[in-house]
């Protein structure tokens, strides 16, 4: 299943970043490469990635080199990165085909306790975020509960979620009112948020994608708390996270499955950026739903 899950999202828009462009590549796995996510480690801007290869590594952005030995302790693909922070710590989460969920303290580039246990198969989908302070991960994966962890701690944080009816491919995490939510897609094509305080769904599930949902983002336009979602029936969709309904048409112009989605600015503007598999980059203008 782990070939299955999409790339990690891309970075949100920034109007002020100029990034370089290089033809090296900035380095190199020995098998395919299926997550990355970005932070910073003492205000050093870095790339975490993970693949096949059963590795972690992180990535100075701005030497282009690795910092540090691979970082090892998955036995299968790593297929889910997340970076936030802990105590003031800069860590990576990531998720394996090993069932497992792993925390690692960037600074040292070494794990934090023991692996997260309590999946049945692959982990493909993690997000960190905030409950009441503390700070959390959710994590989805292959035929199994979307899961809840505390990440100072590193337990479960209650119950796991009721259990998906499909594979969770994607999750995010935002806010509705003030209330911590996550919002997973997949296999069976819906889209379902989730109250992170009571880790119970938020009313039913949002259909409209017609085959499984492989992306998702979270955000706001105009104040109101929106997700964009790409599927493989090839559309992207935006949803009102208060009334849980598709907000205008689907958003049409990709060929084949959208696999990534991030939303973002431009010149004060909302917009959302997708990746599909017929090799193309979308920008997307969001303004139109802040009405």
């Amino acid at each position: 299943m782990a070939a299955s899950w999409p790339p990690a999202k891309i970075p949100s828009a920034d109007n002020d970043t100029k990034p370089a462009v290089t033809a090296e590549p900035l380095g190199r796995h020995s098998d395919a490469v299926y997550a990355v996510a970005v932070g910073q480690v003492n205000g050093r801007p870095i790339a975490v990635t993970g693949g096949a290869d059963a590795t972690v590594r992180v990535w100075d952005l701005t030497t282009r080199k690795p910092l540090g030995q691979p970082m090892t302790g998955h036995t299968s693909t790593v297929g889910a990165i997340a970076v936030g922070q802990v105590n003031g710590r800069p860590i990576a989460v990531t998720g394996g085909a090993d069932a497992t969920v792993r925390v690692w303290d960037l600074t040292t580039r070494k794990p934090l306790g023991q692996p997260m246990t309590g999946h049945t198969s692959t982990v493909g989908a993690i997000a960190v975020g905030q409950v009441n302070g503390r700070p959390i991960a959710v994590t989805g994966g292959a035929g199994d509960a979307v899961r809840v962890w505390d990440l100072t701690t590193r337990k479960p944080l209650g119950q796991p979620m009721p259990r998906d009816p499909s594979n969770v491919f994607t999750v995010a995490v935002g806010q509705v009112n003030g209330r911590p939510i996550a919002v997973t897609g997949s296999w069976d094509a819906t889209v379902r948020v989730w109250d992170l305080t009571t880790r119970k769904p938020l009313g039913q599930p949002m259909t409209g994608h017609t085959r499984p949902v492989y992306a998702v983002a979270v955000g706001q336009v105009n104040g109101r708390p929106i997700a964009v979602t790409g599927s493989w029936d090839a559309t992207v969709r935006v949803w009102d996270l208060t009334t849980r309904k598709p907000l205008g048409q689907p958003m049409t112009g990709h060929t084949r499955p959208v696999e990534a989605v991030t939303i973002g600015q431009v010149n004060g503007r909302p917009i959302a950026v997708t990746g599909s598999l017929d090799t193309t980059v979308r920008v997307w203008d969001l303004s139109s739903y802040a009405k």
